[in-house]
């Protein structure tokens, strides 16, 4: 988010205030682009709402979001008095077509493994995917972050899902790492 209010030239007006980030990625790069006083909730949105409310703000909060959310972060802090002023700063746009090499190495099993990170983007990724058979879909292990993010994946019946024991990046990394190994050896 820090990146998107960069791009536009706004770091300096928002930098004094406090920011609280979904994961510890989002929480670096606001301390790299100089705001010093930074909350991360590791990675879920829920930690990120609990992690908002506890800090009884005295006034909104600004929230620099994607045109397209996971969450509602103004309806789960309402409940907790906290209002929310929510600008829409970037567009995260899909491709229309898995490219024919990709979908290819997909279908033949030169591509070990898919990271998914969001609901959205497996969501879009099961729907690009749509022209591999069951057992093309069957062979690819999937790495998702988190249950929710896995859901649609299990829905359009890719069957070999692995969950990151956390929800950020690090979360992420450690299942791809430990994917590799074992594909591998030690």
């Amino acid at each position: 988010m820090a990146c998107a209010l960069a791009d536009r030239g706004l770091v300096e007006q928002y930098r004094h205030l406090p920011v609280f980030a979904v994961g510890d990625r989002t929480a670096f790069e606001a301390r790299e682009y100089g705001f010093a006083d930074v909350a991360s909730a590791a990675g879920a949105f829920a930690d990120l709402v609990n992690l908002i409310a506890r800090a009884r703000l005295s006034g909104p909060v600004f929230y620099p979001a994607g045109k397209h959310q996971s969450g509602d972060l103004g309806k789960a802090l309402a409940p907790f008095g906290v209002m929310v002023a929510t600008a829409r700063l970037y567009e995260m746009v899909a491709l229309d077509n898995l490219p024919e090499d990709a979908l290819a190495r997909l279908a033949d099993g030169s591509i070990g493994a898919v990271l998914v990170y969001s609901r959205c983007t497996a969501e879009i990724f099961a729907q690009l995917a749509d022209r591999l058979d069951q057992a093309q879909r069957s062979a690819i292990a999937m790495l998702a972050m988190s249950e929710a993010v896995a859901e649609p994946l299990m829905e359009n019946h890719f069957n070999r899902i692995s969950l990151a024991d956390r929800p950020d990046e690090d979360g992420m990394m450690t299942l791809a790492l430990a994917f590799a190994r074992e594909q591998t050896g030690p």
